[in-house]
Parts: structure tokens; sequence; C-alpha cells
């Protein structure tokens, strides 16, 4: 089983957070909300009152009104948070108990000024009587281990960055792990798993619920993130507005349609070495970017701007596939702007 999230990302990978922070804040023209507030034997409790039955085909603001009242009657779950056990055991949580989830969540979002943590889960986890809150600027791995998150609500329609996490500070992974009936109601930003990340992987994960939001970027698992996640043995049964899920993410299912805004405006060429020229066109781009695809993959993201040539670093066997690409507005996304080379070393 892997522990760490670095084993999943290929050396040399340019996916860092504060690039692709950066790089996305000028694409829009609406400011990226900045989160503030930084950052997991059960109990028997009282029969929640029962979640209405939502019909799919409903549109998310006739859903949103529907949830309402169930959403009113769950406990916020910062209110169940054991944060003195979080303190005694940061950064590695063995979690066994919703109270201790919620010391997790607590401190992440309000101790841990970005320090890397791992959880571990040490039994199923039922949260129907809470409401979750996501947690921010996470970095690290979630370690299932085989159990089960179910019934986990999040109803925040006016807020962004929705999810297990919000958005991520550094690197994260999760691990052997199922989550299941989750309901997500939010605005931008909006998944069950991560809201908005870069540099993640996931290995034998499934996940099971509704994501609804009238925002931008939302996706089943992950709402907006780098280009070539990495989902190893991942599946999930996800109704996004209504919608079956296709796609692990918004940003996969935007890629599925880039090609029909590609234009060849750049002409690539490749030396023996397989450095990479571009053409010099009188033509203002917007972010050019390297794309290095690995056996499939995308395993690199570079400016392009003030670059006529480059040669990707790595020299493992395999075939490599380099384009160029800049943000289409129209799109809402990178798209293809040169003709694509492609090299084998075997």
């Amino acid at each position: 089983m892997l522990i760490s999230i670095s084993s999943l990302i290929m050396e040399g990978c340019s996916f860092e957070r504060t690039d692709h922070a950066r790089r996305y804040d000028e694409e829009e023209e609406e400011e990226i909300v900045e989160v503030t507030e930084t950052s997991e034997t059960f109990k028997a409790t009282p029969t929640p009152t029962p979640a209405p039955t939502i019909d799919p085909s409903s549109d998310p603001e006739k859903v949103r009104n529907t949830i309402a009242p169930a959403a009113a009657s769950r406990t916020d779950i910062y209110s169940i948070a054991d944060t003195d056990w979080a303190r005694q055991n940061a950064p590695l949580f063995s979690v066994s108990t919703p109270e201790q989830f919620a010391g997790v969540v607590k401190y992440v979002n309000e101790e841990s000024n970005g320090e890397s943590v791992d959880i571990y889960l040490m039994a199923d986890l039922d949260l129907d009587q809470y409401s979750w809150l996501p947690m921010n600027d996470f970095s690290g791995n979630i370690h299932g281990q085989g159990h089960t998150i179910s019934n986990i609500h999040l109803t925040e329609p006016q807020q962004g960055h929705n999810g297990i996490i919000g958005v991520n500070g550094g690197p994260i992974g999760i691990f052997d792990l199922r989550v299941e009936n989750a309901e997500v109601i939010g605005g931008r930003y909006a998944a069950i798993l991560v809201g908005e990340g870069y540099m993640a992987g996931f290995e034998n994960v499934y996940v099971s619920g509704s994501v609804t939001s009238d925002g931008e970027f939302t996706g089943a698992l992950l709402g907006r993130c780098s280009p070539g996640m990495v989902y190893d043995s991942c599946s999930m049964d996800v109704m996004v507005n209504g919608q079956q899920a296709q796609f692990h993410s918004f940003t996969e299912e935007n890629e599925s349609h880039a090609d029909d805004y590609a234009n060849e405006i750049y002409t690539l060429t490749l030396a023996p070495d397989n450095t990479v020229s571009r053409s010099n066109e009188n033509y203002t781009a917007r972010n050019l970017t390297w794309r290095i695809i690995y056996n499939g993959e995308i395993v690199l993201e570079r400016n392009a701007e003030n670059e006529l040539s480059y040669r990707y670093f790595n020299d493992s066997p395999g075939t490599y596939t380099i384009y160029l690409t800049e943000y289409n507005s129209q799109f809402g996304g990178y798209v293809r702007v040169s003709n694509t080379v492609e090299y084998t070393i075997p």
C-alpha cells in the first residue's frame, strides 16, 4: 500500500500549488476567494431526521430548497471536535470516532499552519448527524485502510471550495477509502473529495453521492485540479447537478473537449537530441505553456512565453508527446495551439 503521495508524482513534475494558483488567478476576471482559516466505539446518538427524497432530475435550486430543512437540523462538526486529542496526536492521527475526525478538521483549519498531516481511519464513520466543514490548505494523506465514511453532508450553496478537502496547500494523497452517500451543495469548486486540488493522487478510492452547484468547476471526486491527476483503481457513482458523472473531475471533463478549440498557431520541430523548438509567431498567447505527456499522462506544464526551445530532462524509457497550450477564455481552460511532436526512448 502506498503511504506517500510523492511516489505517485513523477520526479520533476511542475504542479506546484503556488504557480498554478497564480496562473489561475490570471485567467479569471473574478478573484479567487482566499481562504483565511487554514489548516478529523461510536457514541450512541439520537436518530436523525430523515433527509427528504430528491429527484435527480431536479434543478440545483430546487435541490437546495428541498434539503435546507434537513441541513438545518444537523450539528456543526466543530461542536463535537475533540481538539485536545487532535493537539496531542498531531501530525499523525489514528481516527476512530466522529469526535476525533472533527478534531482533526478543526486542527487543520486553525492550528496546523500548513503542516503536513497523516490521517489513518481505524473504523467506519457515519457522519449523518453533522454538517461538514472542509479542511482547507490541507497537506498530507488520508489512509482509509479499507474503511468507509458515510453520509457526509456539506450544504453551503454560497461558499466556494467545498469537499472533504476544500483546497490543498501542498501534496495530498487519498488511499484505500470508501465515501458513501455523500451530499455536497456548494458554490465554485465543489466536489466530494477535493474542491480545488493540485499535486494530488488517489489509489483504491470509491465515492458515491451527489454534488450540486450552480458555480463553476463542479466535479465528482474533484472540482478544479491540475491536468494529469493520478487515479489508480478508483471508481464512483456520483450525480453531478442531476447527471451521472462520467469523469473524476471538472478539469478532466473539460479537457475531453479541448481539441474542439485547438488551433495550430505555432510550429514545433524536434531535434535529434529531443530538443523541441517553436516558431516565433506575431501572436500574443495567453499563458503559453509547454505540455509534456509521458506514456499518456501529463507530467509537466512549463511556461513557454520566453522560451523558443526546450528539452525535457527525463530520459526514462517510454513515449513522450509535446505540444503548446494557451488559456482559452471561451473554452474555460487550456487548449492546444501547436502541432504535436513525439519521440520514444527505448
